[in-house]
């Protein structure tokens, strides 16, 4: 999943968020080879299959201001709460952290 593509994910959720007041509503997208990503207005969930703790791989890539790991699972999940100031940076990010896990996995 590229970052105009995660970018797209972010706009559709902040704007139903301001449109309907729902801060439940979450866009959803899929990467190969089985991954899947659901933003919402202040967090973006994905899977995350590695084992090793995601702070590793997050220490290497220009993060975002406002973006910090929430929870996180092995072989199950990843979630980081992200302060919508940048939608670009945060994109960005995103998308280099799914280049990242996809790298471990291979």
């Amino acid at each position: 999943m590229n970052a105009t593509e995660i970018h797209a994910l972010l706009t559709e959720a902040l704007q139903h968020t301001i449109d309907n007041g729902d801060r439940g509503y979450f866009a959803e997208g899929t990467f190969p080879p089985d991954g899947w990503i659901q933003v919402t207005y202040s967090a973006i969930n994905l899977s995350y299959a590695p084992t090793r703790d995601p702070a590793e791989l997050i220490a290497h890539l220009d993060v975002p201001e406002y973006v910090e790991v929430a929870s996180w699972e092995a072989n199950t999940y990843l979630t980081l709460n992200h302060g919508a100031d940048d939608l670009e940076a945060i994109s960005k990010f995103t998308a280099e952290l799914i280049a990242a896990i996809a790298a471990i996995d291979s």
